[in-house]
């Protein structure tokens, strides 16, 4: 494996991490965050389900959507931490 793989699949504990730290830390959390944890249980299940039935190809769903969520969720968590500067 070579460094984009492995930046790729860091992806999957730092969008875990950060869901976490946005949906638990903050008072008042930004508006659409809720959205990728729907999407990427979705992505769970069929991530268990491929690997229970013998795929090879299991983490592929794995692998494209989390660097996408995580992304996002650091998006959202940078433009939370910016409007609460700037409000207070």
């Amino acid at each position: 494996m070579g460094m984009p793989y492995d930046l790729i699949w860091l992806c999957v504990p730092g969008y875990i991490i950060l869901q976490t730290m946005l949906l638990t830390i903050p008072a008042e959390r930004p508006r659409g965050a809720m959205l990728p944890l729907v999407v990427m249980s979705a992505v769970l299940v069929i991530t268990a389900f491929l690997f229970a039935t013998g795929s090879n190809l299991w983490p592929l769903y794995l692998l494209f959507t989390a660097p996408l969520a995580f992304l996002y969720v650091a998006g959202l968590s940078l433009t939370a931490d910016w409007r609460g500067r700037s409000s207070g």
